[in-house]
């Protein structure tokens, strides 16, 4: 195999430093051979061994095991703040239709205070229940035709 020949070059170098006045450069001399003979390396590839490979596999299972149990609890978590953010929007519900009805809730109330309530809210949609007709209500103000 042919080695480039090297090339002693003499730099001058401006302003002294530590006294040093001159430095060397050695640098190939490239004119001397084409490029095509010089020495160039190449990179081989390498793939992964069938251990190694395993060895990752492991390891990401060990990572996976120790973060499965953290995001267990997080889920429960998550379930508990779902469910009593649900039960305060009830509360709230039942409270806003306490507010309504003077006070009281619904399982404080009897069967016809129940019933006037719904026809009156019922009325003011323009829906007519059985029960209103039956106590002289005229019925639905319009005809609906689907």
């Amino acid at each position: 195999m042919l080695k480039p020949k090297v090339t002693q070059f003499m730099a001058q170098i401006e302003k002294p430093i530590y006294g040093m006045k001159i430095a060397l450069i050695y640098l190939p001399d490239l004119r001397s051979q084409p490029i095509t003979q010089m020495n160039i390396k190449t990179k081989t590839h390498r793939a992964f061994t069938l251990i190694e490979l395993l060895v990752v596999i492991a390891i990401i299972g060990i990572l996976a095991s120790m973060l499965l149990p953290t995001l267990a609890k997080a889920k429960k978590k998550a379930n508990r703040l779902k469910c009593s953010s649900q039960v305060g929007q009830i509360a709230k519900a039942f409270t806003s239709s306490a507010n309504d009805q003077e006070g009281y809730f619904q399982w404080e109330m009897t069967e016809t205070d129940l019933n006037y309530i719904a026809d009156t809210a019922n009325e003011e949609l323009g829906i007519v229940s059985q029960g209103m007709i039956n106590r002289g209500h005229p019925g639905p103000k319009t005809q609906y035709h689907y």
